[in-house]
């Protein structure tokens, strides 16, 4: 499973990228490109394009990823496809714009590396808040990409996966319950090292605002009135 799939493939790209990070290309680069790097249009091409493939799966779903497979197979059997066709592919059977995705995945080089700043949560009317500060720390410029979180509560852990389009900001979530800590991408879903440490979920005051709070309570004093009230009349028999 997973644990395979990352051993022969995704940790062999980050060795790879350890020793020989000047060599890296994007995965659409040519044969040519690599002339005097012949070795490393495998690791590039072949493993990283492996976990590229594998990130989309995940981001997509496998009802849709499988289904591009098969709709490639079936318009291009005994044809030569291109990455253009594979694109246009993915994203008829998908019915979505993937260009945010292949556009650094597949035309420019490099890993993507996040970290969790700090993270917050507050009551709201129907659950709670949860405020994420997350920064994308590589590249150095704004790239956009679907990012996993482990949300861990009392009752279990699941995880939510959030879109960070800016290279660092707060991204709010609404959760019907209580969050005690976090993890970003802990299962290395998302192709580069993030920083997974846990972090530690801090409690603000309720985000009701008090305004609105004071005004709720004045509107339930008057209804309280009026119910006394009615009461009184009606057995005054001034009202029936």
């Amino acid at each position: 499973g997973r644990r395979i799939f990352n051993k022969y493939y995704k940790n062999s790209f980050y060795r790879f990228m350890d020793r020989y990070k000047s060599y890296d290309k994007p995965i659409a680069s040519t044969m040519y490109d690599f002339r005097g790097a012949s070795f490393a249009y495998f690791y590039i091409v072949y493993k990283k394009g492996a976990c590229v493939l594998d990130m989309l799966r995940y981001i997509l779903g496998d009802d849709i990823f499988f289904n591009i497979f098969r709709t490639l197979y079936n318009r291009f059997k005994f044809k030569t496809a291109t990455i253009r066709d594979f694109i246009n592919i993915a994203e008829e059977v998908s019915g979505r714009d993937l260009d945010w995705f292949f556009d650094f995945w597949l035309y420019d080089k490099g890993l993507v590396k996040y970290r969790i700043k700090n993270a917050t949560i507050s009551s709201t009317f129907s659950g709670y808040r949860l405020n994420i500060y997350i920064v994308q720390e590589e590249p150095s410029y704004n790239i956009e990409m679907i990012v996993p979180i482990l949300l861990k509560t009392s009752s279990g852990n699941r995880y939510v996966w959030v879109w960070v389009n800016k290279t660092s900001g707060i991204i709010s979530i609404d959760v019907d319950e209580k969050v005690l800590s976090i993890q970003i991408d802990p299962e290395d879903y998302i192709l580069g090292r993030d920083d997974t440490k846990v972090v530690t979920v801090v409690e603000e005051v309720s985000s009701i605002p008090t305004d609105f709070l004071i005004q709720a309570l004045s509107i339930s004093i008057f209804c309280v009135i009026d119910a006394i009230l009615i009461t009184y009349l009606k057995r005054k028999g001034i009202v029936k």
